[in-house]
């Protein structure tokens, strides 16, 4: 049995430990500070035999081979401290699986010891119906199978992609980390048009979602050759290009391209060195 411990039980942590749960071979501890959440958790998991729950770091990392950290960035500092305490009185060597936003390998190493294993991985929101894209960076000093432990645990929360570069998670924030709220946003904005059209929100709703589930299947289907598919759609003097007219026009696709490369930019500005 490989014993994990989850340091954080918000949304992400929580969706890690109940794709978790499923696997036999996994045992998992959870360290959760907020006395409410706690008994929300037992009550919610309480017929799972691998499970357990505690407010004190301490006894999940003296049970544990493996450290999910999960907690906001805002909070890092005082886990990565305690964590680090218990490794140098105890001597033990862990993985350090690192979810926290924005938090970088070389700060994680300075705060807990140098040579320490660790994976830095970035989530996005969708993990919660596994259906996630979950973005993996190893360490230098973290192994092969270290890589490998770190796909299975999140292999069922969506689609794991490993990059070789830490420099582009910022991009990868900005893109499949932010991504489902510039979705949202943009199908918001329709609905919105949909109704000032007389459509009620029962019917739109199913329009747009079998509108946007249909295209993305044939993007993929057809390596997502947005520009060849755009050209089956819009006939000439018809009603698509009317509407893409006003979108160039009002240089839509330079909003779009000017907002994502915004949150690029904050994204660099939060992350810890």
């Amino acid at each position: 049995m490989v014993n994990i411990g989850i340091i954080g039980c918000g949304n992400m942590g929580e969706a890690i430990l109940r794709r978790g749960l499923q696997e036999t071979k996994f045992n998992f501890f959870v360290c959760e500070k907020n006395y409410q959440l706690i008994g929300q958790l037992k009550k919610r998991y309480r017929i799972y035999k691998n499970f357990r729950i505690f407010s004190e770091i301490e006894k999940v990392l003296d049970s544990v081979q493996i450290i999910i950290i999960a907690v906001k960035p805002q909070d890092i500092q005082e886990v990565l401290e305690k964590i680090s305490a218990f490794i140098k009185a105890s001597k033990r060597n862990y993985l350090i699986i690192s979810i926290a936003a924005g938090i970088k390998i070389n700060y994680l190493e300075k705060r807990i010891f140098r040579t320490v294993r660790i994976i830095r991985v970035m989530p996005n929101i969708n993990i919660l119906i596994g259906k996630g894209v979950v973005v993996l960076k190893k360490s230098r000093y973290a192994t092969s199978k270290d890589l490998e432990m770190t796909k299975k645990i999140f292999n069922g929360l969506g689609k794991v992609i490993q990059i070789k570069k830490e420099s582009l998670m910022d991009a990868v924030t900005a893109l499949s980390g932010s991504g489902p709220a510039y979705v949202a946003f943009i199908i918001d904005t329709i609905l919105d048009a949909a109704a000032k059209l007389g459509l009620n929100r029962k019917l739109s709703t199913e329009l747009i979602y079998y509108t946007f589930l249909g295209t993305l299947e044939l993007l993929k289907n057809e390596n997502f050759q947005t520009d060849k598919l755009i050209l089956k759609v819009a006939s000439k003097k018809g009603t698509t290009q009317k509407a893409l007219e006003i979108f160039e026009k009002n240089k839509l696709s330079e909003i779009i391209a000017k907002g994502i490369f915004s949150a690029f930019q904050r994204a660099k500005e939060l992350a810890h060195k």
